[in-house]
């Protein structure tokens, strides 16, 4: 495992959503612990997360970086679920393909 996601319906409550965030970052720790006992390379010291709630999605990474865990959100794409944002599709859709890469 190298990473762990999150689900919420439209019109979730934003302190929901946050609880997700720290729920993600606290998993993703854990996962990233299993990877340092067979890890051979620094490269891969990382896990991944994703959360999707309504229309957007959030990418995030945790590292283990000189000695310290790092988590950050580095991507929010919004999903081509509505024709308003349908527009992003072929953006949002390239991000995702190439995530793991």
């Amino acid at each position: 495992e190298i990473g762990f996601g999150e689900m919420k319906p439209l019109n979730t409550p934003l302190d929901v959503v946050e609880e997700d965030r720290c729920r993600i970052a606290e998993n993703l720790k854990k996962q990233l612990h299993r990877r340092m006992k067979g890890a051979v390379n620094v490269t891969e010291l990382q896990t991944f997360g994703i959360l999707v709630y309504g229309e957007t999605v959030e990418l995030s990474i945790m590292k283990f970086e000189d000695g310290r865990y790092k988590y950050c959100i580095f991507k929010t794409l919004v999903l081509p679920t509505t024709p308003n944002t349908y527009k992003h599709m072929e953006y949002s859709l390239s991000f995702l393909l190439g995530f793991f890469d």
